[in-house]
């Protein structure tokens, strides 16, 4: 994530202490690898609840909306405890992470969402306290989106935050539905929970407005862990779901906040970019949730709306991704063409033809080695021309640029590196009529450089 007013810095985590911090993009630092989930989020994820609160379905957490004035850390955790909002008085200080999940990394000195109208380009308080320090605690810098630490004697503003499960040793825990999932009315659904070894029955709730109020799915049923429910027909953001043991319902427990709204259906037709042909076999994949083209060429698939990454992908073709998708209650068609991917393959020898195994062949991110009999194939590259570059050991590294790469096709790419350390020598005879000043000859050295050699005059051998 770039910073937004500095396109040649990017934002990163110091994992010493878990902080923040941004840096000149040249730098060399530690990389992480993810995949899946939302490349960004939009304003949609963020519903005002006309009440003083905003709920943030991508998070499960509702937010107060009002900025309080400045106060000191304890100060601010015990505003939070005593504040009763929008008939609510379950409000907390945020934790560090939490309050990290409202800030716009996308904009600058005021780098918090739209819907956030009343946030001042300052710091506010988390609840986390700094680990190697208790007389500190994180908070985040709205005016540039890092966090920082200060000490709690400092006053400073709040934001409090409500919803999530509370576990507690020998009480239940609910494990599915979990905060900010999204389920469709009419879908099947296991909800699962922790027994805590409890004996009896349990009760398990639901309510559509944030906890105000709950309606019964089940008065009784054995406390096992699991239960299947069909989902009821309603639509809310501010869903709860609590289970209580009948016998001892103070060890009971509640999960929220998730999102009940009616499904949406995801259908289109998959085709070949080039041919236009329709593709059979495409696997769709959707929050776990996957489907396959049949031989029309056509898909469907039901889902809870929201905002989802959904992928297309066949073997030899480019996958297909679109991110931070919304999809809307009732029919959405998506239709969606495909790139079949080029592959290139060949092998590698010596310069007196003698194979070449474990050579390194690497295109951008992709990497390969040759076999035993010097062969390679790299496939699922796209279209277009490619940088290859050769590596081994024990041989001098070559870097060819604009290798053609054909979609649908193999290119066929064999290469001699020379041995390291060895300097490849040559003797060129020309004759009279050749030789004159501006001749000269470009000859491979090492595998590695071109080189000019002069001339010398004599009688041929």
């Amino acid at each position: 994530m770039s910073v937004a007013n500095d396109p040649d810095r990017a934002w990163g985590v110091y994992f010493v202490n878990g902080s923040d911090h941004n840096n000149h993009k040249p730098f060399a630092h530690y990389v992480r690898a993810v995949r899946s989930g939302q490349c960004c989020r939009s304003f949609g994820h963020l519903i005002i609840n006309n009440d003083g609160t905003i709920t943030d379905k991508s998070t499960g957490l509702m937010w107060q909306i009002e900025t309080t004035d400045k106060k000191t850390w304890k100060d601010a955790l015990l505003y939070c405890s005593q504040l009763t909002l929008a008939d609510f008085s379950d409000w907390r200080l945020p934790s560090r992470e939490e309050l990290r999940s409202i800030v716009d990394y996308s904009t600058y000195k005021s780098t918090t969402f739209e819907a956030f109208n009343d946030t001042m380009s300052d710091f506010y308080w988390s609840s986390t306290s700094v680990a190697f320090n208790p007389d500190l605690a994180w908070g985040v810098n709205f005016f540039y989106g890092n966090d920082f630490n200060y000490h709690k004697s400092y006053a400073y503003y709040v934001r409090a935050v409500r919803s999530g499960q509370c576990r507690l040793l020998g009480y239940l825990i609910i494990w599915s539905p979990g905060q900010a999932d999204l389920l469709a009315c009419g879908h099947n659904f296991s909800i699962t929970w922790d027994t805590a070894n409890i004996s009896g029955n349990v009760k398990i709730s639901l309510s559509t407005n944030g906890g105000k109020s709950f309606s019964s799915i089940e008065n009784q049923t054995e406390n096992d862990g699991e239960y299947d429910w069909t989902v009821p027909d309603v639509s809310s953001v501010n869903c709860v779901l609590k289970i209580e043991p009948v016998n001892e319902p103070n060890k009971g427990t509640s999960q929220g906040l998730f999102t009940i709204s009616p499904p949406a259906i995801l259908k289109g037709h998959v085709t070949d970019i080039s041919t236009h042909a329709t593709l059979s076999n495409v696997m769709i994949s959707i929050n776990g949730k996957t489907t396959q083209t049949n031989s029309d060429g056509y898909y469907e698939i039901e889902i809870a709306s929201g905002s989802y990454t959904i992928s297309f992908s066949k073997n030899n073709y480019l996958t297909k991704v679109l991110e931070n998708f919304d999809l809307k209650s009732g029919d959405n068609i998506i239709d969606v063409e495909m790139t079949q991917a080029g592959s290139v393959a060949g092998m590698i020898s010596d310069v007196w033809g003698n194979v070449i195994p474990d050579v390194t062949v690497t295109v951008l991110e992709k990497a390969v080695k040759t076999n035993n009999q010097g062969k390679f194939e790299m496939n699922e590259l796209i279209p277009g021309n490619i940088t290859i570059t050769f590596s081994h050991s024990e041989y001098y590294s070559v870097t060819l640029d604009n290798i053609e790469i054909r979609s649908g096709q193999c290119t066929t790419l064999n290469y001699n590196l020379s041995k390291a350390g060895l300097l490849n020598m040559a003797t060129l005879y020309l004759s009279d009529a050749e030789v004159n000043d501006d001749y000269e000859e470009r000859i491979l050295v090492n595998g590695a450089a071109p080189f000019t050699f002069s001339l010398a005059y004599g009688n041929l051998p």
